[in-house]
């Protein structure tokens, strides 16, 4: 293959390969730029299920457009032999990753220290993980696969979740029953071991057996074999965290308890745990400690006192804030989008008042993507005052939203009222949707 062109493609390189394809470093001949092509094996291509679940992978990740998720080009085919083309991620994977460094051990007695991901950045990986999965659960597709090998993590330490060829689709059939129990065992959740239906939750719980390895540098459940991995997930528990990672113990748990029911319900909870674990480490408190101790920081022993209760006042009122938007504001959001779009007015108002607590956070751009839309209102003759409301509650008050012309202005998918005032004429009231 090396050399050949395929389609517009020139291939450059192999990179990789599993049991559902070879992975070649190409070049896009018209785009000038670097991809990654995926072959599905050649004695694949005659095994109709192998190549439908070939395509659901290009189909599943095709549909979502999210930073921490791998772009897919096209899927074509060449000479009988099916292709996807993808972006192309030049980083390890998070498998070797953690396999880069070394977990506790002992040599002719002696104990080795263990060298394990740094804290945060096990945080960060695991945070974009969430906010992926968060992306393709919104979307109603479920991975099923998560696993070190399917994440990479580039040279700017950019997570990309990548193969779904194992995707659950709403609204589209299973492959086969036994699909259900594809997988790679150790990563399976509960539910998929005994071939049981699966939802959102099962990605939880696999991102909780990441989790555990990135701290621990060792899988949570063990065996010599399959079965044995499979008894050891259904009946045992993992080994206790290290006390030096007790604040992660809890965490870790409520991802790896064994009744769906019990874990987190939804991603963004987990994605909102980690957010705000990730924001106050080695921080918060420790870090105002730090600056009182300068020496250009003293002042007199009241003034002192007056400013640190007051900084401390704040920062506890500003971290409450933030947990409350991350923790109940944006999975409602979530839901609520989830419910239908007859939802997503209301979806738009909760999201503006958390823009206002976590104005930066990425899942709001996200967010604001499936229920607002970038519109302009212009008057002739302009600077008349602009005001909208929802067409159903015509009991409530207006909104300002500015003087016109009003180039680009946000507003909310729904079916809208407008009023447009100016001196001098007469008041205009009107009907539009946003809806597209």
């Amino acid at each position: 293959m090396i050399g050949r062109t395929v389609s517009h493609y020139k291939i450059i390189e192999k990179v990789g390969e599993g049991g559902m394809g070879e992975i070649y470093l190409a070049e896009d001949t018209k785009l000038k730029r670097q991809v990654a092509l995926k072959f599905l094996p050649r004695q694949m291509t005659v095994n109709p299920e192998a190549k439908e679940r070939f395509e659901r992978e290009a189909q599943a990740a095709a549909a979502l457009n999210h930073p921490n998720i791998v772009t897919i080009h096209e899927i074509g085919e060449h000479e009988g032999q099916v292709f996807i083309a993808m972006e192309y991620v030049e980083g390890p994977t998070l498998k070797e990753l953690i396999s880069s460094y070394r977990p506790p051990s002992t040599i002719d007695s002696t104990p080795i220290a263990p060298s394990l991901l740094p804290l945060a950045q096990v945080l960060d990986i695991a945070s974009q993980i969430a906010s992926g999965l968060a992306a393709a659960h919104a979307k109603g597709i479920v991975h099923r696969d998560i696993k070190p090998q399917n994440i990479l993590v580039d040279h700017n330490h950019h997570v990309k979740i990548l193969d779904f060829g194992l995707a659950k689709l709403k609204g589209v059939s299973s492959l086969t029953k036994e699909s259900s129990t594809l997988g790679t065992v150790h990563y399976m959740s509960p539910e998929q071991t005994m071939g049981k239906d699966v939802d959102e939750r099962t990605d939880i719980w696999s991102l909780g057996v990441i989790l555990y390895e990135m701290l621990t540098g060792k899988l949570p459940f063990k065996g010599d074999y399959e079965q044995a991995v499979i008894y050891s997930i259904l009946n045992e528990k993992p080994e206790p965290l290290p006390t030096s990672q007790a604040a992660w113990a809890e965490t870790v748990a409520r991802a790896l308890e064994r009744e769906p029911s019990k874990r987190y319900q939804h991603i963004g909870e987990l994605g909102a745990e980690l957010t705000s674990m990730k924001r106050n480490h080695d921080g918060g408190f420790l870090k105002l400690w730090r600056w009182f101790r300068r020496p250009q920081a003293a002042v007199p022993v009241l003034a002192l006192v007056l400013v640190s209760c007051f900084i401390i006042f704040q920062v506890v009122n500003r971290q409450a804030e933030v947990r409350r938007a991350e923790r109940e504001l944006l999975p409602k959001i979530g839901q609520m989008i989830a419910d239908g779009a007859e939802n997503y007015y209301t979806a738009y108002q909760l999201a503006k008042e958390a823009e206002r607590i976590i104005p930066h956070d990425p899942r709001l751009r996200e967010i604001f993507s499936m229920i607002s839309v970038r519109s302009a209102i212009r008057t002739e003759p302009a600077g008349a005052r602009i005001y909208v409301k929802h067409y159903k509650t015509p009991e409530n008050e207006w909104e300002y939203a500015g003087l016109s012309p009003l180039e680009k202005i946000r507003l909310p998918v729904m079916h809208m009222r407008v009023k447009m005032e100016k001196e001098g004429y007469e008041t205009v009231w009107a009907a539009a949707t946003t809806f597209v």
